[in-house]
């Protein structure tokens, strides 16, 4: 499976490569951009033990 952010990389490297010829101030610009953490990150995963104990329970 590729990259979750690998679409994102091609077109920045479209738009930085064949739109703007001078691209230093711009790649400055969007490198400040905060990127939210990924939804996944906000998960409260269950501790490894106890979830194998469940689901060793269940049989």
């Amino acid at each position: 499976q590729p990259h979750p952010q690998l679409h994102l990389h091609k077109l920045m490297d479209l738009l930085f490569d064949s739109v703007v010829m001078d691209h230093l101030p711009y790649q400055e610009y969007s490198d400040k951009i905060p990127v939210p953490e990924p939804l996944c990150a906000q998960f409260q995963r269950p501790d490894k033990r106890d979830a194998v104990s469940r689901h060793r329970s269940r049989f």
